[in-house]
């Protein structure tokens, strides 16, 4: 199914349009409404709130529905959320489209990821996640084309009608996510049957809870500390160049680009090298390369090791997402990926919502100089978890 494949890494740079408009729009937005700068993170965190919330319950309604409608509709809520803000007479109509928008991204998240974890080999959840970082590429320059006009409204505007085309996209294409369920369920019945684990059959015929899976918190937690490391630099990296590294503000940026110029570049690459490698070596590789990078830049060795340091975060951190939300069928089985794939994705927002800023207030109370050595406690935590996780559900492909 190469064309869904296509439709799914569409609606996937979709995902990634929204995330990066907001920050780029908003030194503009904030004067026109007449508020402080820093006002911002308040917009930001009802959007990640209403995405964990939609992730949580996610796996119900593709159960229910089928994936390729929840995309659909999904991705017709951010359209409807972005010409909305474009339209915004206020900070208060904005927070409530905002609201819609997150509860849109949340459900396409969790439902794409695990799709592709359930139907397609490794490589193409890395793919599927380099598209993300296309999408986050894209809309900066839409916005900054319409900013040249002193038109932040007209930036949003564009980019919900390209996501109003694909919704139209969609929804011509759900013949296709009927006639793909079909094939991977006469797949499944040819395929030997395997016995279900100890947690499915616990929980048949009763209510679903999945934190009560065995490994799903360890999991959540393990997914939270990985995306606290990715944030956190992304962050923060920048200020931690020019008040401990004596960079300037401009070459910091550029160098924090790169960052995650490894991330989208390395998540092509280890979508070949997957090819080869289980989910779990891909992991531990990515792992142990973070904390290698981690390690340069903490050293004061000058400007060639804090700039190592940070293209190998970036070119280690790009397999360990996919690798995980892919794991997640061998770890846990099939029937409740979903629910799985879903609280995961809370989880990973957890460490953006809760980890992230807790760092940047540490860092901004004591010491830029924490920076790193954060970054190496949450890496370290991560692998332990990890390692942890895949001892006790005794998955260990290598």
């Amino acid at each position: 199914m190469t064309l869904l494949l296509v439709i799914i890494y569409l609606a996937f740079i979709s995902l990634g349009l929204p995330d990066s408009l907001f920050g780029v729009a908003w030194p503009v937005v904030h004067l026109e409404f007449g508020l402080d700068v820093g006002f911002a993170s308040v917009v930001t965190v009802i959007v990640v709130l209403g995405t964990v919330w939609t992730s949580l319950f996610a796996g119900k309604a593709i159960r229910r529905f089928g994936t390729g409608k929840v995309t659909a509709v999904s991705v017709a809520f951010t359209a409807v959320a972005l010409v909305g803000i474009s339209f915004a007479p206020s900070i208060w109509f904005m927070i409530g489209c905002s609201i819609l928008l997150g509860i849109g991204a949340g459900a396409v998240d969790a439902g794409l990821n695990d799709y592709v974890a359930r139907h397609y080999k490794p490589q193409y959840m890395s793919w599927l996640h380099s598209f993300w970082g296309v999408g986050v590429t894209i809309s900066p320059l839409v916005m900054s084309a319409f900013l040249a006009g002193d038109d932040w409204r007209g930036g949003y505007r564009a980019i919900g009608i390209a996501q109003s085309v694909l919704v139209g996209i969609l929804v011509l294409s759900l013949p296709l996510w009927k006639r793909a369920e079909r094939i991977h369920a006469e797949a499944k019945a040819k395929r030997p049957s395997v016995p279900p684990r100890a947690h499915e059959l616990e929980t048949d015929g009763r209510k679903i809870r999945p934190i009560r899976i065995p490994g799903v918190l360890l999991a959540m937690v393990a997914i939270a500390l990985y995306c606290a490391v990715e944030n956190t630099l992304g962050t923060w990296g920048a200020s931690f160049l020019v008040l401990t590294r004596g960079v300037e503000p401009a070459v910091a940026a550029r160098w924090i680009s790169f960052y995650y110029g490894g991330i989208m570049v390395g998540r092509v690459a280890s979508g070949f090298v997957a090819m080869r490698l289980s989910d779990a070596r891909m992991m531990r590789i990515g792992m142990s390369v973070v904390a290698i990078g981690i390690l340069a830049l903490a050293l004061p060795l000058g400007t060639a090791s804090t700039f190592a340091g940070l293209l190998l975060i970036g070119l280690g951190a790009a397999p360990v997402f996919p690798s995980f939300i892919h794991a997640t069928q061998d770890r846990f089985g099939e029937k409740y990926s979903p629910d799985i794939v879903g609280y995961q994705m809370a989880g990973a927002y957890f460490g953006i919502l809760v980890l992230q800023p807790l760092a940047g207030q540490l860092f901004a109370r004591i010491s830029f100089n924490l920076l790193p050595w954060i970054l190496l406690v949450f890496a370290g935590c991560q692998i332990i978890a990890n390692e942890s996780l895949n001892r006790r559900l005794a998955v260990r492909r290598t």
